[in-house]
C-alpha cells in the first residue's frame, strides 16, 4: 500500500514537472516572438519607404505604403531637414532610374538604391 502511494506520488510529480517545463518553453517562445515583433515595429516606425519623383529641380517624396505626400527637397540640406522634421529616416525604394540617378548626384549619396 505504501509502495502504491509512493509510485502514484512519483508519477504525479513527474507529470507536474514535465507540464511545468512545457508551459515555460511555450511562454519563452511567445516572449521571443513578441520581442521580434516589437523590434520589427520599431524599425518600421523609424523609416519611411519613399517613391521619388522630380519636377524641375525639386524632388517629391511619396510614402510607398499609402501613397501620401512625404515632402519635397532640392538639396541634401533640405532632405536632412525633412528627415529631422519627420524624426524618421527616408529610404528611397521606388522611382524612375533617371530621377534616382539625379537624386544621387544632388545628395552625393551612393547608398541610394531602388
Amino acid at each position: 500500500m505504501l509502495a502504491a502511494f509512493i509510485e502514484t506520488f512519483i508519477w504525479t510529480f513527474a507529470i507536474f514537472v514535465f507540464a511545468e517545463i512545457a508551459l515555460r518553453s511555450i511562454k519563452f517562445s511567445e516572449q521571443e516572438e513578441s520581442k521580434e515583433e516589437k523590434l520589427f515595429q520599431e524599425f518600421e516606425e523609424a523609416i519611411v519607404l519613399c517613391k521619388v519623383e522630380q519636377l524641375g529641380d525639386v524632388f517629391y517624396l511619396y510614402n510607398t505604403q499609402d501613397d501620401t505626400f512625404v515632402g519635397q527637397a532640392r538639396s541634401i540640406d533640405e532632405f536632412t531637414q525633412l528627415s529631422e522634421n519627420l524624426q524618421k529616416h527616408l529610404m528611397i525604394v521606388d522611382g524612375d532610374d533617371e530621377v534616382v540617378d539625379q537624386l544621387k548626384k544632388v545628395t552625393s549619396e551612393i547608398s541610394i538604391s531602388k
